[in-house]
């Protein structure tokens, strides 16, 4: 059961805010060091850096506390990015800020096809003050564009690449494929918003108990995914879905833990912004209708 309410011009609300667009993005900041990844290194701490990535310019990154720039890699002017840049924070024996990666997709430039469009996965080491361009650098082509890239989601240091179609890919820190998951939804699907999560000891209050404690005594993390589908009984509608996956850095594995489409009277117009609470299992869309919902995830049961 979904719980409304209405706000007036939602668009201003989302406007500086992340939404589920990544598409044409100006501009876009990525934390060095997300706490959601702080448990794979027992002396890590949360970084006051963050990543930027700008439209014809490139990747820098900045400091949070004095909004200076400490490093910087420039691109061609006929360079663009699909999405935001990711950081791939490595940390030494003592819980130092280590060589560390970059990961950027490429959207165009040269020597990138229309048909590699967004498929272009560029990796480069950090290497701290000392940088010099983009070091070791690694290029890898993926099948279909892609949407958002999550480093780090494992404690191998796994890379999740999100696909625009709603697939997803496990590759290893070098980008080599190790597993993919197609979109189980049925038709032609497209991904609207996705959100990786730490398992935890409170979703036994909304999943299967025995689960989340083998995921908790393993190498797990989750991803929730949101992906629409064309409706083919109405004229400029879609049919919305919601998936949960496991990823298992053990088994270096995605595996979908559930997936059920959202009944159409609660979510009838384009999701601006979801953010999904893993403490009480409620998920939160605000809709370009102006309608702010409140959704459920229970496993056994339509939203």
């Amino acid at each position: 059961m979904a719980e409304k309410t209405y706000i007036d011009d939602p668009e201003e609300l989302v406007e500086f805010a992340a939404t589920t667009n990544h598409l044409q993005l100006p501009a876009a900041a990525s934390p060095i060091d997300p706490l959601y990844r702080s448990k794979h290194h027992a002396l890590a701490n949360a970084s006051n850096q963050v990543l930027v990535t700008a439209q014809g310019e490139g990747v820098q990154i900045y400091s949070s506390t004095d909004s200076k720039c400490l490093r910087s890699w420039t691109f061609p002017p006929g360079v663009r990015f699909a999405c935001p840049a990711k950081y791939h924070a490595k940390y030494t024996d003592e819980g130092a800020l280590g060589d560390s990666y970059v990961y950027a997709v490429l959207d165009s430039g040269d020597g990138i096809e229309s048909k590699e469009c967004g498929t272009v996965v560029w990796r480069w080491t950090d290497r701290g003050i000392g940088s010099v361009g983009l070091e070791d650098k690694i290029e890898v082509k993926y099948a279909g564009p892609i949407f958002a890239l999550e480093p780090g989601v494992t404690a191998a240091g796994h890379l999740l690449v999100v696909h625009t179609d709603g697939s997803l890919l496990l590759a290893t820190q070098d980008l080599e494929k190790r597993h993919q998951l197609a979109c189980p939804v049925p038709g032609k699907a497209e991904l609207v918003w996705y959100q990786p999560i730490e398992v935890s000891q409170s979703m036994r209050s909304y999943l299967d108990s025995r689960q989340v404690t083998d995921w908790l005594d393993g190498d797990s993390s989750l991803v929730l995914v949101l992906t629409r589908v064309t409706d083919t009984e109405v004229d400029a509608a879609y049919t919305y879905y919601i998936s949960l996956y496991a990823v298992d850095g053990a088994d270096a594995s995605i595996t979908e833990v559930g997936t059920t489409h959202i009944n159409p009277t609660h979510l009838a117009t384009q999701p601006l912004a979801c953010a999904f609470d893993a403490d009480t299992g409620t998920l939160a869309v605000l809709t370009e209708a102006g309608v702010y919902a409140n959704f459920g995830l229970v496993t056994g049961i339509s939203a």
